[in-house]
């Protein structure tokens, strides 16, 4: 959910997750940044295109009632056009999501869907 824009390649949106069993829903300010780079300017020789973010906490958005701030390091995807139609995405993610490990692999897969995301991001600024 964007929450301001920064030009063409910029926002700060709002992150929230659901809240599954015994785990609160976690949420974060995100500031994303997005790119392309063409062909002639890449090292592939392929169209490449990036969203990167980083959880920013700011004065005037302050933790939601009933969520656990979570920290986003660094997160994003690399995408590198293969043919029309057809990419190869790389996701990554340095995150601190205030829960252990073991929760975690459990819960975050069932709770997060990267690839619907990134879709519903590149149909929205095709």
């Amino acid at each position: 959910q964007a929450v301001k824009q920064f030009g063409d390649t910029g926002a700060l949106t709002y992150f929230k997750s659901k809240k599954i069993a015994v785990v609160s829903s976690r949420d974060s300010y995100l500031v994303l940044q997005f790119g392309i780079v063409e062909k002639d300017k890449s090292k592939s020789g392929k169209r490449e295109y990036y969203l990167s973010s980083k959880s920013k906490d700011l004065p005037d958005y302050p933790p939601t009632q009933g969520c656990v701030r979570s920290a986003n390091y660094l997160t994003g995807f690399y995408v590198i056009e293969q043919e029309p139609n057809v990419c190869e995405v790389h996701f990554f993610m340095e995150a601190d999501l205030q829960i252990s490990m073991f929760i975690a692999k459990q819960v975050i897969p069932r709770s997060s869907n990267y690839a619907n995301l990134l879709r519903e991001y590149m149909v929205k600024t095709e």
